[in-house]
């Protein structure tokens, strides 16, 4: 499941930008600070529960940075894309 399938089944996440492994996914909220307490939501869930660590940036915090190792396959990519697809579910 590609990122923007998984962004497209979310209203809280947005438009997955960027160019080859360099990714960066927008998080949605009714203002700035809801949506940055999303992404760390996300961001925490990700770590937590699927041992995926990735950040956030943007002028509110807002865009979750994809960045994965050199070693990153489509295996990699589906089970990322499922993670953020999980994690948006609970998404405050």
């Amino acid at each position: 499941m590609p990122l923007e399938g998984v962004a497209a089944r979310h209203a809280s996440l947005g438009e997955v930008r960027g160019t080859g492994l360099l990714l960066g996914l927008e998080v949605l909220g009714s203002d700035a600070a809801a949506a940055k307490r999303r992404a760390k939501f996300i961001i925490n869930t990700l770590a937590s529960s699927h041992r995926i660590l990735i950040g956030y940036e943007g002028p509110h915090a807002s865009i979750l940075k994809l960045r994965p190792p050199m070693p990153f396959g489509r295996d990699h990519a589906d089970l990322l894309a499922q993670a953020i697809d999980a994690a948006a579910l609970d998404a405050v």
